[in-house]
């Protein structure tokens, strides 16, 4: 499993080296924060190449503080380097700092929500 207590902001499958670990990926399954879309918490949903990521709820509304819990489950998987790759992506401190509302203005390849619901 993954924890982290703040966002992501950047890439997570870049170069060669990251596209080799995710084909031993089967399964990816969690809740994940986004930093261009600070106030929403996000469902990680993978399985093998297939990759969802989707909106759940206002993390003001979840029962519990934002931030990123993914299990990863694959088959000779260098769990180590998985969770390097992740934490990689993380806001650095510096970022964290700039706060939600300069966050917003960071790239985001994900489309549009229009829709953000409470799972139960």
């Amino acid at each position: 499993m993954w924890p982290a207590d703040h966002p992501t902001g950047g890439p997570i499958t870049d170069g060669d080296e990251a596209a080799a670990l995710w084909d031993r990926l089967q399964l990816g399954k969690g809740f994940c924060w986004i930093a261009s879309r600070p106030n929403t918490a996000a469902i990680w949903s993978q399985a093998g190449p297939n990759l969802a990521i989707e909106p759940a709820q206002y993390w003001s509304t979840a029962d519990f503080p934002p931030g990123q819990e993914i299990v990863f489950i694959g088959v000779k998987l260098d769990h180590s380097r998985v969770l390097e790759l992740m934490t990689s992506a993380l806001l650095t401190s510096a970022e964290l700092e700039e706060g939600p509302q300069r966050w917003v203005e960071y790239p985001d390849p994900l489309p549009a929500w229009d829709v953000v619901h409470a799972h139960q």
